[in-house]
Parts: structure tokens; C-alpha cells; sequence
């Protein structure tokens, strides 16, 4: 039986919900392709972060006592705190989620520091909520040592690369170890959260009261306007809930008025999308049966171990920390057990020739990189695929049997892209009539 969510088997959109939570400091504006993305209308204080980075380092400000802006990604400004007891950042987050992005993030990271040896970033301190003199929630963290993958990668050895795979298998391993009975995200059993579930999450020693599962963090759920509407946000009970509710998300975009300064082609752009949620919704039950959903397992994914990601030394390439924890969630384990992006390429099995790539000159052609990256990275998947098959088999036998329920679940994320759409349909079709063709995910990237 499935959980009771805001949908029936047609795909029934959700309705908005009429209490908003606070947002402020946050707005949703249109990008250059007509997306939306998400934009500061306030710069955080940098003598509030240094004051409350200062309060919970239990230090006096001081001219020793310094702050810098050290990045930013989609949803976070990072700022580096130099002080007399090391280094820290405090990372400021807008309220694209409130609390619940943040609660889940910081508890995620207690679980794996306390039942795996992938190494973090350990917390300091805290704020899920914007309700503090910075007016934004915030994390406060040691600094990572080392410098991105991305940029040691083009000066790490064959050797380095191969090392740093078999720690990226290890630590696929060990989250793969974590289960839970439901999908959704990790809250620590005494947050304040109106719906976290009454499953606690299994370890070693049996079951530990101390981490709950509760309502799913995922950018499909929260994106734009999408977190004011009235649906069921999780845990979910199987896959088919939550693949739905998502297609749902999505057929609510579909049934929006459209502005006053469109045309036909938008339209026209639209009742194709409507066309694609309404097959993939009909097709579903001949990816994921009924009566399989019983058996199904859930196991942690980080969705993004990326070179952005994965922080090594320099000069040794050996992995000092997997960072970027925020909407990491437990998912079905046909998503858990694939590929990190980390090894995602086109398939290339020669070695290109650089004399090949080479003009007047002596000129190298940039096509040349890209070429060696695709034909490192297919050696280094055979790699990890043999890594695995002797640290974790169960892994791969569910890598092996899950190859249709991925693609699916790719073609739902994509399904509203208009140069993927004609290429989905045809592969859905063809699934269905029991064709052979390559994974969908593979076709994407010829």
C-alpha cells in the first residue's frame, strides 16, 4: 500500500497552501533561458558573521581575528574565519527550505561522522532558523585542508587518479551501509519538526533513537514557488510515491497561466510537457511493479560527488574531505547504487594520440583534454566497478538489476527539457515494446 499523497494515478496537481514560511532575504527571478533561480535581495553583514563566529569560538574580536568571502554556490555565501585557534568557515544559506535545509544538513553530517570514516567537515555551530541578528540561517565549520579535485586533477598521477577511485568506492560502500525504512531526509529525534516519522534510522548496534527520518529536502520540492504548495513532502514508503509526487510538481508548472507576453510557441512548449508527465505517469507501473515495491531498500546518496566536491592534498591527490551535504537524502538503492558524477563521461576506450591533436606550431588542441578525460574516466569506471564487486557485491547486483528504474527516474528529472523530450519519448516507447537500446543515460551523453 502507498503513503497518502496530495495525487491519484493520473497525477492530480497539489493545491498552495496557505501559510508561507519566511523567506526573507530570498526571491526567485527569471535567468537568461526563462528559468528560474534563486537571488540575494540582502548581502549577510560580515561584522555579524564575524560576531557570531567569534561568540561560538568563544573569542574576543580582535585585529588577529579576521573574515574573508571565500565563495559561492546556489544557495550558500562562504566566508573564511582566520583566528588564533585555526581556521573556520561559516557558511550562510538562503531560506530556500527554511529550517528544514539546514536541520537536515547539519544532522546528516553528525551521522556520518559517527558511523562511517568518509571524512567532513565537523560543525561547530548552528542556526536553522533566520530569526537571529544576521537575519539568515547559518552552519559554522572547520576549514577543509586541500584544494578542489578540479583543480589538482589535470596534475595527479595515473596511479593518484586510481587511489582516490578505490576511496571513492569505499566511501559509496559505506553510505550504501546506511538504511532506512523510508525515503526522505535525516532530522535529529528532538528537532523541532512536525513531521518526522516515528522510524528511526538502523546502525550497527542495533536501532539508534537519536536520528528520525522526516520530509524530503530535494530542489524539485522547494524550487520557485513550488514550496508553497499543499503536497505530501515525504518520508516516502517506495519509489512509485515519490517518483508521483514529483511528476505532479511538475504537471502543477504545466496547469499555471501563462504571462501576458507569451507566444504560441510557449504554449505549444507546454502541452508537450503535459504530453511527456502524462506518459511517464502511465508507463510507471511497467518500471516499478506493485508488487516488487514491498521488497524495496533505502540507502544514503550524495547526489553530487563531483570534482567541486571532493577535496584532496595537492601534491599527493589523497582525498581530506567529501563536502556539500545540504539536500542529501535517503533514496531508493537502484539511485544509491550508480555512478558518483565523478566518473560520468562518454564512453571512450583509445587512448587519443596527442601528436594527433597537435597543429602549427606546436598547438594542442583542446579537444585533445577532453578526449583523454573521457578515455581516463571510462578505465577508471572499470575500475571502481571491480573495486566494488569485491568490497560491496550486493552493490553491484543492484547496480546490474537497476539500470531501466534509473533511467526512468532520469527521465522524469529531464522530462520538461526541450532538447531531451523527443529523445525520452522514443526511449520509453521502445522499453516498453521491449526493444534494445543503450541506457537513456548513456544516449544522453553521445
Amino acid at each position: 500500500m502507498h503513503s497518502s499523497v496530495s495525487l491519484g494515478p493520473t497525477g492530480k496537481c497539489p493545491s498552495r497552501t496557505s501559510s508561507m514560511p519566511d523567506q526573507a532575504g530570498l526571491e526567485w527571478v527569471e535567468g537568461t533561458w526563462g528559468e528560474q533561480r534563486p537571488q540575494w535581495t540582502k548581502e549577510p553583514s560580515l561584522d555579524i558573521v564575524l560576531q557570531i563566529a567569534c561568540h561560538h569560538l568563544g573569542l574576543a574580536t580582535s585585529p588577529e581575528t579576521t573574515i574573508a568571502f571565500l565563495s559561492q554556490g546556489g544557495f550558500n555565501k562562504l566566508f573564511k574565519i582566520t583566528c588564533s585557534i585555526g581556521n573556520f568557515v561559516m557558511r550562510v544559506s538562503l531560506p530556500v527550505d527554511p529550517f528544514y535545509k539546514t536541520a537536515s544538513e547539519v544532522t546528516t553530517l553528525d551521522l556520518i561522522q559517527h558511523h562511517t570514516t568518509i571524512p567532513v567537515p565537523t560543525v561547530i555551530a548552528h542556526d536553522a532558523s533566520n530569526e537571529n541578528e544576521l537575519g539568515f540561517e547559518w552552519i559554522l565549520m572547520e576549514y577543509v585542508s586541500g584544494v578542489t579535485l578540479d583543480e589538482a586533477w589535470t596534475m595527479m598521477t595515473w596511479l593518484e587518479k586510481c587511489k582516490l577511485v578505490e576511496r571513492i568506492v569505499d566511501i559509496s560502500s559505506q553510505l550504501f551501509r546506511l538504511r532506512s525504512e523510508t525515503i526522505g531526509n535525516i532530522y535529529r529525534a528532538d528537532d523541532p519538526v512536525p513531521n518526522i516519522s516515528d522510524r528511526s534510522i538502523p546502525d550497527d548496534h542495533g536501532v539508534s533513537s537519536k536520528y528520525m527520518m522526516g520530509r524530503i529536502v530535494s530542489m524539485p520540492f522547494f524550487w520557485a514557488t513550488r514550496l508553497s504548495l499543499d503536497i505530501h513532502r515525504g518520508p516516502f514508503k517506495s519509489s512509485m510515491d515519490w517518483l508521483m509526487t514529483r511528476l505532479a510538481l511538475l504537471k502543477h508548472d504545466t496547469e499555471q497561466p501563462l504571462p501576458s507576453d507569451a507566444d504560441s510557441d510557449d504554449g505549444e512548449e507546454i502541452d508537450l510537457n503535459r504530453e511527456m508527465i502524462t506518459l511517464l505517469l502511465r508507463l510507471m507501473p511497467h518500471f516499478f511493479p506493485a508488487d516488487v515495491e514491498e521488497s524495496e531498500g533505502f540507502g544514503l546518496r550524495h547526489d553530487d560527488i563531483s570534482r567541486r566536491n571532493i577535496m584532496v592534498e595537492p601534491y599527493t591527490g589523497e582525498l581530506t574531505a567529501l563536502v556539500d551535504w545540504e539536500c542529501v537524502s535517503m533514496v531508493p538503492l537502484w539511485k544509491v547504487c550508480q555512478l558518483p558524477w565523478v566518473l560520468i563521461s562518454r564512453e571512450r576506450t583509445t587512448e587519443p594520440q596527442k601528436h594527433r591533436y597537435t597543429h602549427e606550431g606546436n598547438e594542442t588542441d583542446e579537444l585533445y583534454f577532453i578526449h583523454l578525460e573521457e578515455y581516463e574516466k571510462t578505465c577508471l569506471r572499470q575500475l571502481f566497478f571491480e573495486h566494488m564487486a569485491k568490497l560491496e557485491p550486493a552493490w553491484m547486483e543492484i547496480h546490474r538489476l537497476s539500470e531501466a528504474k534509473a533511467d526512468f527516474d532520469y527521465a522524469v528529472e529531464n522530462c520538461d527539457c526541450e532538447i531531451h523530450r523527443k529523445q525520452i519519448r522514443t526511449w520509453l516507447e521502445n522499453v516498453v515494446a521491449g526493444k534494445e537500446q543503450d541506457s537513456l543515460r548513456a544516449l544522453m551523453l553521445k
